[in-house]
């Protein structure tokens, strides 16, 4: 199938076209779940799949397929992350733009979720990294012991990798892309533990939607986990009431979730956010850091 027959085979269009299908005969849509959940529960070399809605992440886990082994921390994943170092998406700029401002000013970026050091090696194409700069990536041990790996093979220096997000307090910049479904506790709540927050926030490729939150289940190819679509309002609000102040946003277009047989919990576009802590917050985490 060449690539365009793919976009329009998974288009909004045509995925609504088959749901209207499916509520008019019922033993399509038997046989499209059938189908679908003996496709989901595979392993593939690439996958963008999604099944289900439930309440919590307890609940989710419960329903994932036991064909499959669950959450990141597996070194095969960590190698298809490496495969991606290079590729630069549309939604990557907006976050090239705000890095631009920020980082002259800077010495830090602690990169949730940032794989194998791929926003490093990528984003080195477009900025000049200042010399003192320590980019550290937050990710799952096996994930972080494949960045280390790359690191002491291409040499790079000012790239380090932990697994405790505790190491976040005191950077400069936070940058976390496509990590927010994964991640517990949520954002807002991970950064009030700090003692002195970051003063910048690059959030991208988030999942969120108006409706109330929930949690369907994601295959990534070799495994599957929970994961959480946000109700938009509400994670503004979170980090609004630690301190940030919303500068910017934009959208996501060639990110989204479809969720075949929730049609209503489709989020088409994923989002991006450029947060400011204020300079109160900032005063604040200082004193309570002396």
């Amino acid at each position: 199938m060449t690539a365009i027959g793919k976009r329009i085979l998974l288009s909004y269009g045509v995925r609504r076209f088959v749901h209207v299908v499916e509520e008019k005969v019922p033993f399509v849509r038997a046989w499209h779940q059938f189908a679908y959940t003996l496709h989901f529960e595979e392993s593939s070399p690439n996958a963008r799949m999604f099944r289900g809605v439930y309440r919590s992440v307890t609940e989710a886990s419960a329903a994932a397929p036991a064909s499959l082994p669950t959450g990141h921390d597996h070194a095969n994943l960590a190698l298809r992350h490496a495969s991606d170092i290079g590729h630069t998406w549309p939604s990557d700029y907006p976050i090239l733009f705000w890095l631009k401002g920020t980082l002259p000013e800077s010495t830090s970026v602690f990169d949730l979720g940032g794989s194998v050091g791929n926003h490093y090696y990528t984003f080195q194409k477009y900025l000049t990294y200042p010399q003192d700069l320590r980019w550290v990536v937050c990710e799952v041990p096996a994930v972080a012991q494949a960045g280390r790996d790359l690191v002491q093979s291409t040499g790079v220096e000012g790239l380090h990798f932990t697994v405790h997000c505790e190491e976040a307090d005191g950077s400069d910049i936070f940058l976390a892309s496509g990590v927010l479904p994964f991640i517990d506790p949520p954002l807002a709540e991970l950064l009030s533990r700090l003692r002195r927050r970051p003063k910048y926030l690059l959030i991208n490729r988030a999942a969120l939607s108006g409706d109330p939150a929930f949690v369907t289940l994601h295959n990534l190819g070799q495994a599957v986990c929970p994961y959480r679509i946000l109700n938009r309002h509400e994670f503004i609000r979170s980090l609004e009431g630690i301190g940030y102040r919303l500068v910017d946003s934009w959208e996501n277009p060639e990110f989204s979730c479809y969720i075949p047989f929730h049609a209503d919990k489709t989020v088409r576009a994923y989002s991006g956010f450029y947060f400011r802590l204020s300079d109160t917050a900032a005063t604040l985490t200082l004193k309570g850091s002396l």
